[in-house]
């Protein structure tokens, strides 16, 4: 399915070696239509909590500021993953979360990307980078 596809782009295989390592840019969560998101960054505010930041580049399109933040976070060496859904709009520009207890203490990567309001449509995702908690 083109969502395995998508996915299986951020696995870097060493046929030599014979290992494979993520290649976390590459992974797409989400593919979609509409305006991605203009990631500023992630920080980490406490042991179990995230802090994004992004720019809402919505424009004067009011109906692209209620585009809903979907989130994605991963630990790479468990393959490990956590999708946090609806958590922001667009227009709010900034979210902080509490992630499970499972990524405490851990190295974890982040995506991000957005969806319509109506849930029709979503945007490709991106991804924000790596944070130790």
């Amino acid at each position: 399915s083109q969502a395995s596809a998508n996915v299986l782009r951020g696995y870097v295989l060493d046929f030599d070696a014979n290992t494979w390592t993520i290649d976390n840019p590459n992974i797409m969560f989400s593919k979609g239509s509409i305006l991605a998101p203009y990631a500023i960054g992630v920080t980490s505010t406490a042991t179990n909590q995230i802090k994004i930041d992004w720019n809402d580049n919505s424009g004067s399109n009011t109906h692209r500021q209620l585009d809903q933040a979907q989130i994605l976070i991963g630990i790479n060496q468990v393959s490990k993953t956590f999708l946090i859904e609806n958590v922001a709009t667009r227009a709010d520009q900034t979210v902080t979360l509490t992630v499970p207890p499972e990524f405490h203490n851990q190295t974890i990567a982040v995506w991000m990307a957005f969806r319509d309001a109506e849930f029709l449509n979503a945007s490709d995702s991106v991804y924000l980078g790596t944070i130790s908690l």
